[in-house]
């Protein structure tokens, strides 16, 4: 019997921890700002509908090439905060700043956060509700991104 145990644990992995070793997530350097790391920050912060805000991420900072992406670190067209906590360390042609690529996310993640009891299941109808871009065929343009 102890050896028909053993055997079962042995084919199963429980006793080899090499097994589980060769599956570890690296995280990606901190530095290297990419599509590909926007993608991983946004699911380490575990942002919610994540889909749509690396969607909102591709309009508002044309893939990382616009102005105030390169100049603030703000992906997501951020402005500086009146009420709710941010990791920005300034303003910048009416956008917030950041001292990183990452601080935006984490910035974002605190944007969610503080508007939480407002954010319904349809994170577009939320976008528009309560106005985060002028230009009203906004949700429409994130809703078209293919990613």
């Amino acid at each position: 019997m102890r050896l028909f145990v053993l055997l079962i644990f042995s084919f199963t992995g429980i006793c080899s921890p090499s097994i589980t070793s060769k599956f570890k997530i690296v995280e990606p350097d901190r530095t290297v700002f990419n599509d590909e790391n926007v993608k991983y920050w946004i699911e380490y912060y575990d942002i919610k509908f994540s889909a749509i805000v690396y969607r909102q991420y591709i309009i508002e900072s044309a893939h990382g090439t616009s102005n105030i992406c390169k100049e603030n670190h703000n992906l997501f067209g951020m402005q500086l905060p009146w009420k709710r906590k941010t990791v920005a360390i300034g303003k910048n042609r009416n956008h917030a700043v950041y001292s990183s690529f990452i601080q935006s996310i984490e910035d974002y993640k605190l944007y969610q956060k503080y508007n939480e009891k407002n954010i319904e299941f349809d994170y577009y109808s939320f976008l528009k509700k309560y106005k985060y871009s002028a230009n009203k065929d906004y949700t429409k343009q994130l809703r078209r991104i293919k990613i």
